[in-house]
């Protein structure tokens, strides 16, 4: 009887120590399963922070982009916030490492947590004037040799109604853009030609702008080798000029009459650079072979029937074209790359 007794006991212990056993392996089983829960809890949080994140971020880069169309400055900081997540917005202009860019920093906030993304953008959308070698306002004709820039770049065209280049011998090294039809004739484009496109923003030059901003006024007059001087000059011509020779430094020339070039135009060096605002027309005389800086004429573009005219580095754009010879322009891509230069130039589009 002892002996059963004892066995007993021993089955008892035996029980007794398999259930500790099985319960310490439930308990850590059941740990894990909760630890497992938890962090999956965690990561699925993460995610879904992770996701607001990135359409907060996509809806800060929508937000520039939206600026940037609508000609309104991109360039600054900007808070705002998206459900539970809050955006803060740097804009800086990245134009010193890729030309025409814009960099975005964002920072969005969530609970308490920090997403971090860097973004580059283009910093136009809308083209201007003078991001073209040639712009006219109304039907471009032409049966003249017309050559834009050189080795398949430098020379964009667009217009603002038909563009017909029938001349032997054409070459637009660039896009060919306008509103209406195109005719290319025999000539050579080396980008896309794009007819019935969008039309571009052709700016009303305001005169009283330009002559209340002034740093020299002058009537009708003649100038031969003009030099600038001063932090962003502006000369301002009440009346006509007549105008030839070399062009020392940078800065603008406002016409408010017609601009006569009666003789070359050249720079004095590669740092110069000249930006011609014309209320009235502009005509190139009949023995002007050279000519350099960006024309804007809100009237016709004239150049001379007896010599073919070189521009060499520069950009026209203007409500209409005479071109009554061979005529070659290469453009000054100076403020396609940066858009502080048009702004500094006072070209109409960058400033006021």
């Amino acid at each position: 009887m002892e002996q059963v007794e004892a066995v007993r006991r021993r089955q008892q212990g035996s029980v007794l120590l398999y259930v500790m056993v099985l319960l310490t392996i439930i308990s850590t089983l059941v740990g894990a399963v909760l630890l497992l829960s938890g962090s999956a809890y965690e990561m699925e949080v993460r995610r879904q922070d992770e996701v607001r994140a990135q359409a907060t971020f996509l809806s800060g880069v929508m937000f520039i982009e939206t600026r940037i169309k609508n000609g309104t400055e991109p360039i600054g900081s900007y808070t705002f916030s998206l459900g539970e997540a809050t955006c803060n917005l740097l804009v800086t202009d990245y134009s010193a490492v890729m030309p025409k860019a814009l960099y975005l920093d964002m920072t969005v906030t969530i609970k308490g947590k920090e997403f971090r993304r860097g973004e580059i953008i283009g910093s136009r959308s809308v083209p201007k004037t003078s991001d073209y070698a040639l712009v006219s306002n109304t039907a471009f004709t032409t049966s003249r040799r017309v050559v834009l820039g050189a080795f398949g770049e430098n020379g964009d065209m667009a217009g603002n109604a038909t563009i017909a280049l029938t001349g032997a011998g054409t070459v637009i090294n660039g896009v060919l853009e306008a509103v209406s039809s195109i005719n290319k004739g025999t000539g050579t484009v080396t980008g896309k030609i794009t007819p019935f496109t969008t039309r571009i923003t052709f700016p009303t030059i305001t005169p009283a702008i330009y002559q209340a901003a002034a740093t020299q006024s002058f009537g009708s007059t003649t100038i031969s080798n003009l030099t600038f001087s001063g932090v962003e000059p502006l000369l301002c011509v009440n009346g006509n000029l007549d105008l030839s020779g070399t062009i020392s430094g940078a800065g603008t020339v406002f016409v408010n009459g017609n601009l006569t070039v009666s003789g070359n135009l050249r720079y004095a060096t590669s740092q110069s650079r000249v930006a011609f605002v014309v209320n009235g027309g502009v005509e190139f005389g009949p023995n002007v072979t050279q000519g350099v800086g960006y024309f804007f004429t809100n009237q016709t573009f004239r150049t001379s029937s007896g010599v073919e005219l070189t521009i060499s580095r520069g950009a026209v754009a203007a409500q209409a074209f005479e071109i009554r010879n061979n005529f070659n322009l290469t453009y000054d891509p100076s403020v396609w790359e940066d858009p502080n230069e048009g702004r500094r130039l006072r070209l109409p589009g960058y400033w006021p």
